[in-house]
Formats: C-alpha cells, structure tokens, sequence
C-alpha cells in the first residue's frame, strides 16, 4: 500500500498510471468518437497514452497509433515507428500501412518495396497467399452501457479472418501504384488479385469495369467464381444484394437479350431505383446504346444527389458534350477548376468544352495536363484522337487511338476508331481487321455493325475494285445496315435509340440501295429517315435521285428543292433539280414517266443520238398517274418493297424533339462522331455514281 493511495475510508486507491479495464475502454471510446469527427490529432494523443499502458505491445492500440498519425499526415513519424520494430515484414496490416504512408507522400518505389517486402511475387498462387498468418485478434466486444469493451485478460491482434482483407487491400494499393507507374498490366493484375481475395473489394471493381480494363473472358470469369461468393443469404436461387449490384457492372451490354440484358432493368420500382450508383450504371448502359438525353437526364439526378461526383462525370461529360450543351459544360468546367484543380476529370472537363467549341489547340493542351495527372484514362485518350482526326491529322490520331486500345482492351471504341481513320485514309485491308475486333467484343452493338456497312459502301466506290466486287460490297453493306436496323428495332422496345443514329443507319440504307440502282428500295429507307428529320438536305436528295430512278420527275424536283431551301450551297443538288426541271417541262403536267430501264436508254441514245420525245416515250413502262398531295403520301402509296423486319408502320421512329432532356465510356467518355462525317455522302460521291441517269435523260 505505500505504492499506492488511500481513500477517506482508507480503502486502497488504484493507481493513476494503472487504471481499470473499464477506464481505459472508455478512454477507447472516446478516442473513436475524436477520429470520427476528423481530429486526428486529438486522438493520435490518447491513444498514445493507451498504448503506452501496455509499452506498446498492444499491437492493435498500436496500429490506431499509427493510423491516426497518417491520417493526420504525419507521414515520417508513422514510418519510422513501424520500421523500427519491423512489424511491416511480418504483419500485413502494417504492411499496408507503411505503403499508404509513403504513397500519400508520392514515394511510390519505397511504397512498392514496403509491400512486397510481405506480399509474395505475382506468380504466386492465392493458396501460398493465403498461408500468410497476420497477427491474431480475440475481438471479442462485450457491452457495459454505452461503452464497447474487450473482455479483461485476453491478448488484442488482428483476426485471421481479416488477413484477406489486408492482403485484398495490400492488392488494391499496388494497383494505384503500378498505375501510377503506368504500368496497365501490373495494375489489371493486382486489382483482380484483390477481387479473388475479398470480393467486396468494390474499388478494385470500379477501375476495372469504369476504365474498361478487362475482356469479356475475364468478365465471365469473375461473374462465375467471385461473384457468387458474395452471398449473404442461404438460398441459392436468388442473388443476394452484392451480387446483383455486381453482375450490373459485370454483365456485357450487348451479348444479352430481353429482360436479362442488364440487371438494373430489374431495380426500376426498387429501393434503388434513385440510388447514384444505381443511375450511373444506367446512364453508362444508355450512352452505349447513343440515348444521350436519357444518359444526361440520369447523370443530372446523380449531379443533384451528389454534386461532382467523381465516378459519374466521365459520363456526364460525355452526354453533355454529344448535345452541344456548351453552358452547361462551361459552367461544370470552371467549378471544377475552383473545386478539384488536381483531378483529371477538371482537365478533361474543360478540354471537352473547347473540343464542342472547336479550339483544337487549347483542347490539347488541357488533355496532356489530364494526361500528365493520370495516363490510365481511356476517355482521355480518345478526346484527344478525335481532336487530331477532326483536323485530317491521321498518324496522330491513330497513335492516340492505339494507346487507348492499351488501357481499355475491354471496350470497342478504340477499334471503331481506329478503323474509322484507316477507312478515311482507304486502307480497307486494316479498316476491316480492326472492325473485327470491335464487333468481337460488342458482336450485336448496332453501331459496329453500321460503321461496318458504311465502310463496305466506301470499298465500293474504290477504284481498285472491279464492278462486280463493288456490288459484292454493296450486297454485304446492306446486309449489315439491316441487321443493324433489326436490332435497333427489337431493343426499341425497351430503349429507345438516338434518332440521329437511326437516321444515319436508314440513310445509308438509301444510299447503299441507290448505287445499285434499286430506287424502290433507296426510296423506301430514305422517306422513313425523311420521318425522323424533314431538314436534312442528303436525305431529300437521295429522295430526289430515287424518283428519278423510278420516273417519277415532278416528285424529283420537289425533293430537290427540299433539299436547296436546307442546304442553299449544294451545286450537285442544282445541277439535278435543273436537269429535272427542264425534262419535266418537256414532258408536261399530264404525265409522268415509269420506272426507267436504264440500260435500253443507254442503248436507244447509242443508236440515235441524242434523244427526243418520241424516243424518252418509248422507255416508259407505266402510263400516268395521279399525281398525289405530298411528297411522303406519294412515296407511301406508290408501295414499298417487302424487306424482313422493316415496316414503315411499325418502325419505332421518335417524332418528337426531346426538350426536357439531353445526350461516346467508357464510366467513360466515348464520343461518336456524327457517321455521316466519316463515310456516308461526302464529296457527292452517290451523285457522281447516279449522275448518268440525267445524262440518260437529257
């Protein structure tokens, strides 16, 4: 008792540097409510004081230490105590703790060495990885009040059944540091790594599905062995909350049909049906499909719920910048700069403003800062190709397009790129490898199969090409516009397509039928494109061109002039509505011709020389007819060809221009130039192909 003190009683007193279990986890308590509210500092100095109770050998008093001293970014004094005792070469949980203390202060060699001086090589399989023992923890809580404690007497270490969880996250930081170190393949590794480990390693998820790191067999592979090891309930038919969250960002977009093609078709009326993860996976599936208003209008929810939110800009940025909205991203753009001026999605923000606006050089400069901050970024990368393709800078853009194939082997855009520039330079030979690999990994994305069609009507109008390879093209182009345009139906009925792809893929359809001078058929796709948009000026032209094919003049010279009052500049438009114009004359208002047979016009004019009258007379196979009120009700009585799964009656074709919301990723930014800019009519080249039928005629 001399020791010790005594009471007014004369009972014995503990003493002040021996107190009670239940002393010290109150002061435990508290030290956890400190931390809570971010005052690290507070906390590192009590539990300082609890550590040094037991001289430090409480490893998990002394592992709070520490924490605390990071997280108040005390960097060196957190090292030096966990180095001092070596308990990183032993003990994964300090292991990773001296990692993040040396990453946080950008020491990614020593942060590197910190964790493979534990963590064995990549080659090693995860049943060695899981013979790693950490530090062993009896954490078992009994609770007095208010207050949690561990029952007196027992030794306090980490559990055996947290050691995949340190090792996962030991994983997880090797992957930030090896991207870091651009080093894609390493960091690809370790991120899976984590997911075999601990499946609920959520963030290693995200890199790998929002950057498009992984293939379509790695994908399955983790749906069929790590995903289900995240069942929280007994019964084995029905996907636990975890699962279903997973296979939403693990199912592929397009290889699925019908009510599985995606999970969150299954959460509308849910709890979830608003929740921002939810909305984003959404919004991703959409700007693959090019519904950019819907996308917009879900990614202006997240915005909302949670401003700026990090995973969800790259598709935020995307559907603004598919819709123009030029404010809004100037808007988004210069917060940002305020905000987060050291987050790659700031640059990249700002970037894609000047990239709508058209400045080309301060776009670039803007994405290599973005570059410079994070070269893992595919979205990034191919902004950046599109700002050189846009200038016919083709060595350039495709050096960007390739490293986006680099850091998303996962997604199809960097291929459809890729083969966009080599069919504008007509390198079909590539064009159609790198098209192969598109469609290998998203075989039923409509749009593959559109670019595919349109560069085989490009090959046709090669001249390496023979007349009878050119319509082979042509056949298979058409081929695979329709197959194109049945998928864009069947999905329609739960999803409705951008209107402008749509009319791209009926435009092209037009276009493909009237270079096989098949008017019926290019009239009967370019009236249905005609439905979606009455302003554009090729579609009226090919509309033109397809009733002169077929005879029908008058309707001839209504399109064209359709066509000039949208598009005044057009000198092949002139040129046809003067031919139309004066053969009209000639005819008069009483008739108009059939169908023509082109080659006995060919053949009359040979022989006769220029034609007259009587002789345009002899070619026609139909005597006239009434001439109906408009233009769509002419092409629509006149009859239509039959064609599989197309019907202008049951067509899903949006009529309406979408007001309340807005519109290439990749979770990614993956902007689709408009089609028509790469291939479809530019330069006139169907005018030149079809202006022998006005020589026929004149």
């Amino acid at each position: 008792m001399d020791s010790g003190l005594l009471s007014e009683d004369g009972s014995a007193m503990g003493r002040w540097d021996q107190p009670d279990h239940v002393a010290v986890e109150k002061l435990r308590w508290k030290v956890k409510m400190l931390a809570k509210t971010g005052r690290y500092g507070a906390a590192e100095f009590w539990m300082d004081k609890i550590a040094c109770l037991s001289d430090y050998r409480d490893l998990n008093d002394f592992f709070d230490m520490c924490e605390y001293l990071l997280l108040d970014g005390q960097h060196a004094a957190c090292q030096n105590l966990i180095e001092s005792r070596g308990l990183h070469k032993t003990k994964p949980e300090f292991a990773y703790l001296l990692g993040r203390s040396h990453f946080a202060n950008g020491e990614l060699d020593d942060a590197l060495k910190a964790l493979t001086g534990y963590v064995p090589s990549s080659q090693t399989t995860q049943t060695h990885l899981s013979d790693y023992t950490a530090l062993e923890e009896d954490d078992q809580m009994s609770i007095d009040g208010d207050v949690m404690m561990r029952n007196p007497g027992e030794s306090f270490s980490v559990s055996t059944g947290h050691d995949d969880i340190y090792l996962s996250a030991i994983q997880v930081l090797r992957g930030k540091i090896y991207d870091r170190l651009d080093n894609q393949q390493m960091a690809c590794a370790a991120y899976l790594q984590a997911l075999d480990l601990d499946p609920f390693s959520s963030d290693a998820l995200d890199y790998l599905t929002s950057r498009h790191a992984i293939q379509t067999n790695e994908r399955k592979r983790l749906m069929d062995e790590v995903v289900p090891r995240m069942k929280l309930g007994d019964d084995p038919g029905e996907h636990s909350l975890p699962e279903a969250i997973y296979l939403s960002k693990l199912q592929p977009d397009y290889n699925l049909r019908g009510e599985d093609k995606v999970a969150w078709r299954k959460w509308e009326h849910s709890a979830f049906a608003l929740n921002p993860d939810f909305l984003l996976t959404k919004a991703e599936f959409l700007l693959g499909r090019r519904d950019y208003s819907a996308a917009l209008q879900c990614t202006n929810h997240i915005m909302k719920l949670k401003p700026f939110y990090r995973n969800a800009l790259p598709a935020h940025i995307s559907a603004l910048v598919h819709l123009d909205r030029r404010s809004q991203l100037f808007d988004l753009s210069h917060r940002l700069t305020l905000l987060y001026p050291g987050e790659v999605e700031t640059w990249y923000a700002t970037a894609a403003y000047y990239f709508i606006c058209g400045g080309t050089d301060m776009t670039r400069r803007y994405l290599a800062k973005a570059i410079a901050m994070d070269k893992s970024c595919g979205y990034v990368w191919l902004l950046y190709g599109h700002s050189f393709s846009r200038e016919r800078e083709h060595e350039q853009a495709l050096a960007a397009y390739f490293h986006a194939v680099d850091v998303m082997k996962g997604s199809s855009f960097p291929y459809l790129y890729i083969a966009r520039e080599y069919v504008r330079t007509n390198n079909f030979g590539l064009a159609e490898k790198f098209y192969g690999e598109a469609r290998d990994l998203a075989r039923d994305d409509p749009i593959v199969l559109y670019e595919v069609g349109v560069m085989q009507i490009k090959k046709s109008e090669s001249k390496a090409v023979t007349v009878n390879d050119a319509k082979k093209e042509l056949l298979k182009a058409v081929d695979n516009l329709k197959l194109s345009l049945k998928i864009v139906k069947a999905d329609s009925n739960e999803q409705k397509m951008m209107d402008s792809a749509l009319e791209s893929i009926l435009e092209s359809l037009a276009a493909a039928y009237m270079k096989l001078k098949e008017g019926k058929e290019a009239l009967y796709y370019a009236t249905l494109a005609f439905q979606i948009t009455a302003k554009n000026s090729v579609i009226l032209k090919l509309m033109g061109m397809a009733h002169v094919l077929l005879g029908h003049i008058s309707d001839a010279v209504d399109a064209f002039q359709r066509s000039l009052a949208v598009n005044k500049d057009d000198t092949m438009t002139k040129k046809m509505l003067n031919e139309a114009t004066e053969f009209f004359a000639k005819e008069g208002l009483a008739a108009e011709m059939g169908a023509l047979d082109l080659g006995v016009a060919r053949k009359i004019r040979s022989a006769k020389g220029p034609m007259t009258d009587s002789s345009r007379l002899s070619i026609k196979r139909a005597s006239s007819i009434k001439r109906k009120n408009s233009l769509v009700t002419t092409t629509a009585q006149k009859g239509t060809p039959e064609v599989a799964d197309s019907s202008a009656m049951d067509m899903s074709v949006s009529m309406e221009a979408s007001t309340s919301a807005e519109p290439s990723f990749m979770g990614d930014f993956q902007p689709m130039i408009v089609a028509r800019e790469v291939t479809l009519l530019d330069s006139g080249a169907v005018d030149e192909s079809l202006v022998h039928v006005f020589n026929s005629l004149s």
